[in-house]
């Protein structure tokens, strides 16, 4: 397209001709397009950038009269577009990932809250059926997280007899959580001492 040429069309389709406009894009599609699919390696995001480009071109043509080079205006507008476009993806991507996260926190600290709750309702059932000293042991320990020496010196034993109290306590949960619940101590207790201490 010769300069006389394309300063004709681009005052024509400044002036609302459709076919100059078609002209134009026809004429001019292609360049942008191969300029765009570099910047967003997406063909279809490149056939959509052209496309709102022109669009933007056909909107606002009153400044189509002032350009002296339209490459150059062309392939700026498709460079700032596909900059954009990429801004936007990225920005969207991450609020996704980052609600999606949210959610899935939200949801599983939910879940292991409504878990520990029936956890410990559990724990606290079998709690009642130890011996007093037993429990009173099991509570010095396990809730509130004293050493097997500082449960023997509140309650007037040897570390040894705590260790021997505590043992047996565990057994019998271990045997009551395996058979009633299908699942380890351990695996309970991780997930009631995060939330809370017995009450």
């Amino acid at each position: 397209m010769a300069f006389a040429t394309e300063k004709e069309r681009l005052i024509r389709v400044s002036e609302g001709d459709q076919e100059a406009f078609s002209e134009l894009y026809l004429h001019y599609k292609p360049l942008l397009f191969r300029f765009v699919i570099k910047i967003l390696k997406s063909e279809e995001l490149a056939h959509d950038t052209c496309q709102e480009v022109f669009i933007k071109i056909w909107e606002e043509p009153s400044k189509l009269v002032e350009i002296h080079s339209f490459k150059y205006y062309l392939l700026t507008m498709g460079k700032n577009h596909s900059l954009n476009l990429l801004h936007k993806i990225s920005t969207e991507e991450r609020s996704l990932s980052q609600l999606v996260k949210h959610i899935s926190e939200q949801r599983n600290e939910a879940e292991d809250q409504i878990q520990s709750a029936e956890y410990q309702k559990f724990i606290q059932s079998h709690l009642a059926s130890l011996p007093p000293q037993s429990r009173q042991v099991f509570q010095l320990c396990r809730q509130q997280g004293l050493s097997y020496g500082e449960a023997a010196r509140i309650l007037g034993l040897s570390a040894h007899s705590i260790k021997k109290h505590m043992v047996k306590s565990m057994r019998i949960f271990k045997v009551a959580m395996e058979r009633e619940l299908g699942i380890t101590i351990s695996f309970c207790l991780s997930v009631v001492f995060r939330f809370a201490v017995f009450s």
